[in-house]
Formats: C-alpha cells, structure tokens, sequence
C-alpha cells in the first residue's frame, strides 16, 4: 500500500509511537536547494527565474561527522570576532515562495493526479501555529493559492536579518567538518515529503541542516528549555529522526558537549502528553483553512494574512 509505512524505523512509525496518528507518509521527494536574492530582496515571477536558481539533481546536503571524533576536540570555543555574514531572510513573499510545489510537481514528476489531489504545503512553524492555535505577536502568517493548483502554500513571513557567522551556524559548520571561520553557503538546501495529514494530502518543504546515517537532521545550540513543540514539529516537516544537540557553557561562548537525540526524546520534552489535543487542533485548522479558500474561488490567488479568533 503506497499510502501506509509499516517499517518500524520509519518517520510515521515513530510518530505512531509518540502518540501521533494523523501523519501518514507516502513518498519521499528528496533534496533542492535554491539561491535566493541576497542584496535586494524581491519578488520571483517567473518561471525562466525560478529555474536559474534552482538545483535539483545530484543535491546532498553535508553529513554530521562521526561523534567520538568530534567529541575529542572538546571543549571548543567559538570565535568572537568574525565579521557579519548577512542573508536578509524575506520570504514570502519574496523568492522562496512556491518553489517546493514547483520542484514537486515538475522535477519529480508527481503528475497531474497529484497537482489535483494535492491540497496545502507547509512547513513546522505552520504546524506548530496550528497545534497550539497561537501565533507570537512578533509573526505574521500568510497563505496564498499557488497559480494553476489547489494547493494552499501556509508559511510564516517575518523579514529579519541572518547573521551565518552567529555561533549556531559556527556549530552547524564544524559538526559537518568544516572550520569555524568558514564562509557559509548562502543556498537554501531543503527536503520535501509528501504526507497526508488527516484528509488532507500535504507537501512539506522544510530546510535540511545535515545529513546523519543518509536522513535529514536538524542541528541547534539553543537551550532545550526554548525548543517547546516548534522544533519537534520542524523535524516532522523535514523529516528528521534525530537532532544533534551542542551544549554550550554559561555565555554562549564554549561548546562542552554534542549529543545526538532522537525524536522521540526531543518530543517528549515538549509535547506533555498533548498528542491528541495537537493533532486534533492541526485537522481542524486545516479544514477550517481549506474551506476558507474554497469560499473565495478557484481564481483567487491574493496572499492572506492568517490568524486565531477566541474560541
């Protein structure tokens, strides 16, 4: 059956055994990565500039190296002094938006059955919006149908400025064997997965930090204490069944430790036995979201701003 994972190592399995039944994998779409615009932020049209961006074949993101060797340079400090590396983060609406529904549809030749059946995309900040039906003050988020589909494109839109030499990203390098001071790549590297969610078939585009044992993995320095469901729900979205995890000392500037955790104990620090209220909240929200647009029309192709009403 395309629709069922039975494998117990398998990303639905595992949420399975969380205490998540909605998610249901059906197939996985592997890697692209995009440059987007670094000087000027603005708006992609076109077909012809999506396509200059674009990488689609033979697309790897950088493995984690083994633990013990990494594990023998520590502890690790960071380097203070590196001049600001920024990556102006504007999308949506700028560049970025649509592109994992372009690759999904024709780099990997889901076909038409697909762009009709398909009804969102979105990734783990929208999930966790959704879970917990909140959205912080500071964020904005946007929906909008993506021409000549069904598909509704959810995602979080609050334009800040990256710094790729913050000590995160000095980490992200070093546990891929690079060197601290290494300059960053400026391209965006993503996994898609098609999952259906409920009754709702969805595509998940969500950023792909590294690699570990061939799967996608997430990578923080922030303390566990902040991750609460968001990041669980973004090893979700890309797919990922372990995170590796620096442990910093007291002021951020000494890594003590790197430990790599699974999933499962990620989301039990988080989730408090919530399963069934969250997964009851993502359905919902979707089919309220769904019904939203079908009200509007099939031409309808405006970005709306998305919020929670009380009750």
């Amino acid at each position: 059956d395309r629709h069922s994972n039975t494998n117990n190592n398998s990303l639905e399995a595992i949420l399975k055994r969380i205490g998540f039944t909605i998610f249901q994998e059906i197939q996985d779409l592997g890697y692209f990565s995009f440059q987007p615009i670094t000087k000027k932020p603005g708006k992609i049209t076109s077909h012809k500039e999506i396509i200059k961006r674009l990488r689609t074949h033979d697309v790897q993101p950088d493995s984690i190296h083994e633990m013990e060797r990494l594990k023998q340079q520590l502890p690790l400090d960071f380097l203070q002094n590196m001049k600001r590396h920024v990556l102006p983060q504007s999308h949506p609406p700028g560049a970025y938006f649509g592109v994992p529904v372009h690759v999904a549809l024709y780099h990997r030749n889901l076909g038409a059955e697909w762009k009709d059946k398909l009804t969102f995309c979105l990734g783990g900040s929208t999930l966790d919006v959704l879970a917990n039906q909140k959205i912080k003050k500071k964020d904005t988020y946007v929906g909008a149908r993506i021409v000549g589909t069904n598909i509704i494109m959810i995602c979080k839109h609050s334009p800040y400025n990256m710094n790729l030499n913050d000590v995160g990203f000095q980490f992200e390098r070093w546990v891929t064997g690079k060197q601290l001071n290494d300059r960053h790549s400026t391209e965006l590297m993503d996994h898609i997965q098609l999952m259906q969610v409920g009754s709702h078939y969805c595509l998940f585009g969500a950023d792909c930090d590294a690699t570990h044992q061939g799967a996608p993995v997430e990578i923080k320095t922030t303390d566990p204490k902040q991750w609460k469901t968001k990041t669980m729900f973004q090893m979700i979205s890309s797919g990922s069944q372990h995170l590796v995890y620096g442990k910093k000392a007291k002021g951020g500037t000494r890594l003590l430790d790197v430990q790599i955790l699974s999933l499962e104990e990620v989301a039990s620090r988080s989730s408090k036995h919530r399963h069934g209220e969250m997964e009851r909240n993502i359905v919902s929200g979707l089919d309220q979201l769904r019904a939203c647009w079908d009200d509007l029309g099939q031409d309808d192709y405006e970005m709306k701003s998305l919020h929670f009403e009380e009750g």
